[in-house]
C-alpha cells in the first residue's frame, strides 16, 4: 500500500518538512531501507544513518533537518513508528466461522464475527467475543471468557474459568491457568492442594510461550504457597523437653571417644 508523506503526517498528527506528495511504500530500519521506504531516527547518530540510507522520508522527534530527505516531525518517533508500521504491514485477518474439524459445545456463545480454526475444542459455557480468532489446535475449557479481538495462536491451552480481556494476543504453545505450586508436607510426603483459583488477564496484553512472569492477576493465596515452600527449606522448629544433664554429657563424651579414639576423656 502506498501513502504520501502528508497522509502519514496527518495520521500521526505530525509536520512534514519537504515534499508532502512524496510516495511512501514501506517501512524499514535505516540499514535495510529501500527507495520509497519510511524510516525513523531518535538520536543524532541514528539520523545520520537514516539520512545516508535509501529511505525516502524519516520520522523524527528532534530538531533535525535534511536537504535530501523528507522529514516527518512527530512528538515521539518510536511511538509514531509503532503506530505506522501496521499501515504498511497490516495484520492477518481471518474469516468468521467455525472450521468443520473444530468441536464446540452447544452451550458455548461464539460471536458471529469470531474465527474458530481447525482442531479447536471449545468447552461448555465458553464465551468468545467479536472478531476473536482461535488459529488452530486451541483448547478453551469450560466457563472461560474471551473478550473482543483476542487472538490465540496455534496450540494455546486455556484452562477452565479463565477470563481474557479485549485485544489480547497469546502466542503459540502457551498454557494459561494450569496448576501452580501448591503442596503441604505431611508425614514424609508432599500432599497436593487442590487449585481452585482462576486466571484473569486484562485488556491489551501479549503473552508468550513459557512465560512465567507476565501475570496478570492470579486469584489465589500466593503468600501461603511461599510460606509453605520456605518451611520445607529451613531447619525444623526446635522441640523443648526435660532432659538429664548427666545423660547428655555421657552421650557427648561417648561421641568424642568414637570420633577420636586417641583422645582421653576423664
Amino acid at each position: 500500500m502506498t501513502f504520501t508523506a502528508a497522509q502519514i503526517a496527518a495520521l500521526l498528527k505530525g509536520e512534514v518538512i519537504g515534499n508532502g506528495e512524496t510516495p511512501l511504500t514501506g517501512f524499514a530500519a535505516a540499514d535495510r531501507a529501500q527507495p520509497g521506504d519510511l524510516t525513523f531516527a531518535e538520536k543524532e547518530s541514528y539520523f545520520a544513518a537514516a539520512e545516508a540510507s535509501a529511505a525516502a522520508a524519516i520520522l523524527v522527534s528532534g530538531p533535525f533537518t535534511s536537504a535530501t530527505k523528507v522529514i516527518i516531525r512527530v512528538p515521539d518517533a518510536r511511538i509514531a513508528a509503532a503506530q505506522v508500521i501496521p499501515l504498511f504491514f497490516p495484520p492477518a485477518t481471518f474469516a468468521p466461522g467455525i472450521h468443520p474439524t473444530a468441536t464446540v459445545a452447544a452451550s458455548a456463545q461464539i460471536d458471529p464475527t469470531a474465527h474458530i480454526g481447525p482442531g479447536c475444542a471449545v468447552g461448555e459455557r465458553v464465551q468468545i467475543g467479536a472478531r476473536s480468532a482461535l488459529l488452530g489446535g486451541n483448547h478453551v475449557a469450560h466457563d472461560s471468557r474471551l473478550g473482543d479481538d483476542v487472538r490465540l495462536f496455534p496450540n494455546v491451552v486455556i484452562y477452565s474459568h479463565t477470563h481474557i480481556g479485549h485485544r489480547t494476543a497469546i502466542h503459540a504453545g502457551t498454557v494459561i491457568g494450569s496448576d501452580g505450586y501448591g503442596y503441604v508436607f505431611d508425614q514424609g510426603r508432599h500432599v497436593k492442594i487442590h487449585q481452585v483459583g482462576n486466571v484473569v488477564i486484562g485488556d491489551d496484553v501479549e503473552i508468550f510461550d513459557r512465560c512465567t512472569d507476565t501475570i496478570i492477576r492470579q486469584v489465589g493465596d500466593i503468600g501461603r504457597m511461599v510460606d509453605e515452600f520456605s518451611a520445607f527449606a529451613r531447619m525444623p522448629a526446635p522441640r523443648f523437653t526435660v532432659e538429664n544433664p548427666a545423660e547428655l554429657l555421657r552421650q557427648a563424651v561417648f561421641a568424642q571417644r568414637v570420633a577420636s579414639p586417641g583422645l582421653s576423656v576423664e
